[in-house]
């Protein structure tokens, strides 16, 4: 679920074309280069607001420094979700919340680079929990979107997705290593209404690096692992379009989406046909894997016929109504190539 897509202020100008990452997942994960430039625009960034507006900010930390660390480590999605959360609070007057948030940054900017799963709770994400629920609600047709899941609804869910990430790993290298190149948690929760509606799984730009899934829509480690690669393309689609929106639409139209019953702004219709066209792929491939069982093939096996189907059923909304620029064009084609040559 793409949310409230942002661009980082002042990142570098994209090439164009580019896209020096291909359709299927790369060997020596080339995706590494998205993190790379993230981080570096967010430190970017940073130096400059501390240039312009560093007598709002408080000066509780060495702003080179923790520039330093951003761009030689992994950063938190937490102190990604703090940065979009401070901009527009400086933008509308909003001191103390912009402080509280510059804070967050400087305290904890980067961490280990290594995948984790993690639940949405205060008790393990702290002032994070509701940050990224305050982010990834924007747009979304209620105010809040997760519950914190009970030890009893985490603990078969952590299993579940080491399991499914350990699936990635021996089935299909190549994705496990987009993933990770991508990735630094998972988060899992429960829906906001409880009833196991609501979010199915979740994505931003404004929290990079991290991927949320709906524990009750994703029972086992086949789900979970669809859900990892789903919401890891929407990462790597917000990473080459770091500069520029993939496409041109004004955000308030709305257009039919493969994935959704309800229309969606255009950018959002893109990324959900090409999720669907990656997912074709993954599946495709997975169901090769001696790793499955006779139940898991056969699952698999099903859903590629019919996400080619969403897949091209999301292109001919993108080909009718989008207006796509020269890297949302390239990207759109190659996924149709790919997709034309899987068998059903």
């Amino acid at each position: 679920m793409p949310t409230a897509i942002q661009s980082l202020p002042n990142s570098p100008e994209a090439e164009s074309p580019r896209n020096p990452f291909g359709f299927r997942p790369d060997a020596h994960s080339r995706v590494r280069q998205l993190d790379r430039e993230t981080r570096e625009a967010l430190a970017t960034s940073l130096e400059r607001l501390q240039a312009r507006a560093g007598t709002l900010l408080p000066q509780v930390f060495d702003v080179a420094e923790v520039c330093s660390q951003i761009r030689a480590g992994r950063v938190s999605p937490g102190a990604f979700a703090a940065y979009f959360e401070m901009v527009p609070a400086l933008q509308a007057g909003k001191r103390d919340l912009a402080a509280d948030c510059w804070r967050r940054i400087g305290a904890r900017p980067v961490e280990a680079a290594t995948l984790r799963c993690q639940p949405v709770r205060v008790e393990e994400l702290g002032e994070d929990a509701a940050r990224f629920e305050r982010l990834l609600s924007i747009g979304w047709r209620e105010q809040g979107i997760f519950a914190p899941p009970t030890d009893a609804d985490w603990l078969p869910f952590e299993r579940d997705a080491q399991q499914a990430l350990a699936l990635l790993a021996e089935a299909l290298p190549v994705w496990h290593a987009e993933v990770e190149s991508l990735l630094l948690r998972i988060y899992g929760a429960l829906p906001a209404d409880g009833t196991g509606r609501g979010f199915s799984g979740a994505s931003s730009r404004m929290v990079w690096g991290a991927i949320f899934i709906n524990m009750r829509r994703h029972p086992d480690r086949l789900a979970i692992a669809s859900s990892i690669v789903h919401e890891a393309t929407h990462q790597k689609l917000f990473g080459l379009s770091q500069s520029q929106p993939l496409t041109e639409n004004p955000p308030h139209e709305r257009y039919v989406s493969p994935l959704r019953s309800e229309p969606r702004p255009m950018e959002g219709v893109y990324h959900a046909t090409y999720v669907a066209a990656r997912l074709a792929l993954f599946n495709a491939q997975l169901r090769e894997s001696s790793a499955l069982s006779p139940h898991e093939r056969e699952t698999v096996s099903l859903a590629v016929p019919s996400l080619k189907q969403r897949f091209e059923n999301g292109r001919a909304s993108v080909e009718k109504d989008g207006k796509l620029g020269t890297l949302a064009r390239e990207l759109m084609d190659s996924a149709a190539r790919e997709v034309a040559e899987l068998s059903d």
